[in-house]
């Protein structure tokens, strides 16, 4: 997988967060992707391997594929996006209180703009017609 020595963000993560998940958003956020994330410390020299920790890594799910039981990693047979998907962005969309966050309904544009709407709804039944991503793929690494 490529790698891209992106420009570092220094941030005490778990006092800005307060126990909080962290949602990472972008156009370079591809579904069914694997991204690997270091940890550095401020100041610290970044073309030094040694001083990053041990790489996290993290994939994101399928297009569509909102709710849980989430598709399982190829070569598992395809299951995922189903109607549950459909259903809870519609929810979402209806602002059902137990519908899912915003974070995992909100599929269209490609650059995330927190809102659930019909067209996010739509991508869902795209997806679950098992119709492409149909966002471009990340740029060049900065």
């Amino acid at each position: 997988m490529p790698r891209c020595n992106a420009i570092p963000t220094y941030t005490d993560w778990p006092a800005a967060l307060n126990g909080q998940p962290l949602y990472i958003t972008g156009a370079e956020i591809m579904p069914s992707s694997t991204f690997v994330i270091d940890v550095i410390a401020q100041g610290c020299d970044t073309g030094l391997s040694a001083n990053f920790s041990l790489p996290i890594t993290i994939t994101t799910a399928r297009w569509g594929d909102v709710v849980e039981p989430f598709q399982q990693p190829s070569p598992a047979p395809l299951t995922q996006p189903n109607v549950a998907d459909i259903a809870a962005v519609v929810d979402k969309f209806k602002a059902v209180p137990t519908a899912p966050i915003v974070a995992r309904c909100d599929l269209q544009p490609n650059v995330p703009d927190f809102q659930v709407n019909i067209a996010d709804v739509a991508g869902t039944v795209d997806a679950f017609k098992n119709l492409a991503y149909p966002f471009p793929g990340p740029s060049a690494c900065p």
